[in-house]
């Protein structure tokens, strides 16, 4: 009987937590956003080795770490107002449109 009422206390915070997810969500929709500073935040890359494996007549491609890393440009802002941030790889390439700066959709 005790783990069925475990069960169902974890079924009841899900579901609550779940609510707060979704009013979080409506209230960062409806904010008229006021960004902060954007920032710069690269993200670590591992680079994958891909070999051409054969055995018999079948070929296929397997693919492993090599160990080694590589650094992929990404930026950053958040609302001063309700604290969504959004992340962007994007960057404009005309220098008539923002300097080369990150672009955010």
């Amino acid at each position: 009987m005790a783990e069925n009422n475990i069960g169902e206390n974890y079924a009841d915070k899900l579901r609550r937590l779940k609510a707060e997810v979704r009013q979080i969500e409506s209230m960062q929709a409806r904010c008229n956003h006021n960004w902060g500073p954007t920032q710069y935040v690269p993200e670590k890359v591992e680079i994958m080795r891909y070999e051409q494996e054969k055995q018999g007549s079948d070929i296929y491609w397997t693919s492993e770490p090599t160990g080694r890393y590589e650094w992929k440009d990404k930026w950053s802002r958040t609302c001063t107002k309700c604290g969504k941030t959004e992340y962007t790889t994007e960057q404009y390439t005309s220098y008539q449109e923002v300097k080369g700066g990150p672009k955010f959709r």
